[in-house]
């Protein structure tokens, strides 16, 4: 604990004193009409996917999704995010940025029981989901809006932003499956390709923006993602192992499974601008 203690009240003092620093040149002034690149990361929390999957009949091969007791709806874990963004300052108020992030590691897992004559029974259902965005952001500078907030970035070099994006999610389903837990243990069955689709992709946060020297700043923050849609394919193939040609829905089409992708998101950048 003290270790940690040290650590942050050191980090907390240095940031304090190169912002501090800073501040007394009028960075808002400086950096006008000028671009800027930085280099993100952070982690996404999902929410729960809103998964529609249908168990009615497909009327093309009567394939029916086993009613799950358990429902189908879970949330889709975490994942790192990556992200490079070039922006531009317009303005005091207002910076544009084109932005780009990369989330590779969402995985949906979900235990389900279905009826007793199921000849797979209780089983795993899973997929991994990647998603890609690119947005055009807007980045409000709220300091210029208020003395206070003014005065206090220029005595310690530290301002708080908004966030606001649209743009356009990629979202990838891959390694689509189910596997039996209890009637044939490591079964794999309900194989899927991978499906990739676009959808519209919105964001809102805020933060704060830690001001090193003209030319290098860090933002600290938060946003709300919407990814927009994703889905599986419509056709499950046939069986992984070539050994279990009896199980059910092998080489038939299939009502696909769609969901929405919602995460909160915190993340850090480093900027560096000309």
């Amino acid at each position: 604990m003290k270790f940690k203690a040290s650590t942050i009240f050191v980090c907390g003092f240095f940031l304090y004193t190169m912002g501090a620093y800073a501040a007394q040149k009028e960075f808002s002034d400086t950096t006008l009409n000028k671009p800027y690149l930085s280099f993100e990361s952070g982690c996404a929390f999902s929410l729960p996917g809103n998964l529609d999957v249908s168990e009615s009949k497909n009327p093309a091969s009567g394939f029916v999704w086993d009613h799950s007791n358990d429902g189908w709806n879970n949330r889709l874990g975490n994942s790192v995010i990556f992200g490079i963004n070039f922006g531009y300052n317009i303005s005091k108020l207002l910076s544009l940025e084109l932005a780009y992030n990369y989330r590779p590691s969402f995985k949906y897992e979900k235990l389900q029981t279905v009826y007793a004559s199921s000849s797979i029974g209780t089983r795993i259902r899973h997929f991994d989901l990647d998603d890609h965005t690119l947005m055009l952001n807007g980045i409000f500078h709220v300091a210029t809006l208020s003395t206070d907030l003014l005065n206090f970035r220029e005595r310690t070099g530290i301002e708080p932003f908004i966030n606001l994006g649209v743009g356009v999610a990629r979202n990838t389903i891959s390694n689509f499956h189910g596997i039996s837990v209890d009637k044939q243990p490591g079964l794999i069955f309900s194989k899927m390709i991978d499906n990739t689709n676009y959808s519209f992709a919105g964001q809102a946060g805020g933060g704060l923006n830690i001001i090193f020297n003209p030319s290098w700043s860090m933002k600290v923050g938060y946003r709300f993602l919407y990814a927009g849609k994703f889905k599986t394919q419509d056709y499950v193939t046939d069986d992984p192992d070539g050994q279990h040609t009896g199980i059910p829905g092998s080489g038939n089409s299939a009502n696909p499974w769609s969901g929405t992708l919602q995460t909160n998101e915190a993340y850090a950048s480093l900027s560096y601008t000309w």
